[in-house]
């Protein structure tokens, strides 16, 4: 892994983070269910937090951020409104799917890092953390939703697709 790689870790967490908040101002602004609303501030709040650090990373390393960010935005606010519309399921069957596929992407960036990187010892930290906090939100989105259907487990890949193929494209882009 190359110092360039690091510059692509950080353009692509701060992208994901944005994804984040924009799919929870979608669902905040639908959701009905009070306290499936109290459950998705706490993961928003959260993910602004992911959001601040990424963002002085970005800065304070001068990384360019994704120049793909207006789509990011329609995206993500579409994902977040459209699943909330559908429902508490819908919206925490997102929720699952996003958070399932940014687990496997922060394992696999902090083994990199360990390897490649190991002076990056804030960073392997900071990301250990927040992936706990994706995996909470995982698990979380997962017990408030034990709809079973084809049509969960479809919506669900939907979304993970859009996920991986944004990492990808925030990687470069």
């Amino acid at each position: 892994m190359r110092k360039s790689d690091l510059g692509k870790i950080i353009r692509v967490d701060h992208a994901g983070e944005l994804g984040a908040k924009w799919i929870y101002e979608g669902q905040l602004r639908w959701i009905k269910d009070p306290t499936i609303k109290a459950e998705i501030q706490h993961m928003y709040d959260q993910e602004m937090q992911h959001l601040n650090y990424f963002e002085s990373l970005i800065r304070d390393r001068q990384v360019r951020p994704t120049a793909l960010m207006p789509v990011w935005k329609w995206a993500g606010k579409t994902a977040g409104a459209v699943s909330a519309v559908l429902g508490t399921n819908a919206a925490m069957a997102c929720t699952e799917a996003v958070e399932d596929v940014i687990d496997e992407h922060y394992a696999e960036q902090i083994k990199n890092l360990e390897q490649h990187h190991p002076d990056e010892l804030n960073l392997i930290q900071t990301l250990k953390t927040f992936r706990e906090d994706e995996c909470n939100h995982r698990d979380a989105a997962a017990e408030y939703n034990q709809d079973p259907s084809i049509a969960k487990q479809i919506f669900k890949k939907v979304i993970k697709v859009g996920v991986r193929t944004a990492i990808e494209i925030s990687k470069r882009i």
